[in-house]
């Protein structure tokens, strides 16, 4: 896997023409996860499949201009999370968390309804938990739709209280169900609090 050089800006500066809609949509921004940002609230504001806009404009580049691009170490290929880094509301965060995390772990089998409550209890307390619902509503409305697909008929303890991580950027009800999750880099994983489930030891 290809990443793009740091601090180098590509001709024409950041930028992706999406496609996704049938006609050629231009979409600028001042780095890739800002215009990934753009481009994954153009999709889901007019109904269309989120894809994974970030790896999307990086394939993009790197296959244009593969020498401003550099490959991945394995180490490094599952810590780039960019739910976590796009800013934003915690709608469009947590949309784009949920459309990559159900892109790659549908066969998710979940975990027992003991470690999903251990989990829920954790996050409904945690002052990181923060609302989305009252964000971006196609963005919304994209989330509950995955969520329903994805979840099943899975039981999910305290499900009003969970709403995303302020941190991580993640939907918390899949969190909590899910035995497969992103792995945290370790900026993340120092601002997250001690208690945390998804904290790891450093």
């Amino acid at each position: 896997m290809k990443v793009p050089l740091e601090h180098i800006v590509p001709p024409g500066g950041f930028h992706y023409v999406d496609r996704s809609g049938g006609d050629l949509v231009r979409i600028e921004g001042g780095s890739d996860d800002e215009v990934a940002a753009k481009v994954l609230k153009h999709r889901l504001s007019n109904g269309r499949v989120p894809g994974d806009p970030l790896q999307e404009i990086i394939a993009e580049r790197c296959e244009k201009y593969p020498h401003f691009c550099r490959d991945l170490t394995p180490e490094e290929v599952p810590a780039r999370q960019f739910a976590a880094n796009i800013g934003g509301g915690m709608a469009t965060r947590a949309a784009a968390w949920l459309a990559r995390f159900v892109q790659f772990s549908r066969a998710d089998r979940g975990v027992s309804l003991t470690e999903s409550q251990r989990r829920a209890d954790i996050c409904a307390a945690c002052p990181h938990n923060e609302e989305f619902r009252g964000g971006c509503g196609s963005c919304v409305d994209n989330i509950n739709r995955l969520f329903f697909v994805w979840r099943r008929d899975r039981a999910l303890p305290r499900e009003a209280e969970l709403k995303a991580c302020k941190i991580l950027g993640q939907h918390n009800g899949a969190a909590v169900l899910a035995d497969r999750l992103p792995t945290i880099d370790s900026d993340a994983n120092a601002k997250l609090p001690a208690q945390c489930w998804r904290k790891t030891a450093t």
